[in-house]
């Protein structure tokens, strides 16, 4: 069930930080178009981490915005297609689940994908603090 929550802060990142033999290389977070978490990932990438997007289409939330069908209609993509490229354009690593094959493939292709500015900042637009999995802050689901 969508809820909100607070986004971690860089004081989780640097407690890892403290208490780690050998630094991550990568974060990953809970991260798609109705959460961004923009300060923890600026935060993740100062450490030196790579981000990579959890739940990078939001449980398919993201995909049925009206905002994303009508990009993946312009570019004659998918909307999961959309979200795809959109976190790639962000230099997020993205690894989408599915079990189907004709969505591995179809998520494939949305490394062809280029979304241009507009598209981008519409989607970038469509933050609203909504996780879709537990919160690790609180742990709660």
């Amino acid at each position: 069930m969508p809820r909100r929550s607070a986004s971690p802060t860089s004081c989780a990142i640097e407690a890892v930080l403290d208490s780690a033999a050998i630094a991550p290389m990568v974060n990953q977070f809970e991260a798609h178009p109705s959460l961004q978490q923009r300060g923890y990932e600026a935060a993740s990438r100062k450490a030196g981490m790579a981000v990579e997007a959890y739940s990078p289409i939001g449980h398919g939330a993201d995909i049925a915005n009206p905002v994303v069908e009508e990009i993946a209609a312009a570019h004659n993509a998918s909307p999961a297609q959309v979200v795809l490229a959109w976190h790639l354009a962000q230099d997020r690593i993205v690894i989408p689940k599915s079990r189907h094959l004709e969505r591995m493939q179809e998520n494939f292709e949305a490394t062809k994908l280029e979304l241009g500015t507009e598209d981008l900042s519409r989607i970038d637009a469509l933050e609203s603090g909504i996780r879709q999995n537990a919160d690790p802050e609180t742990k709660n689901s």
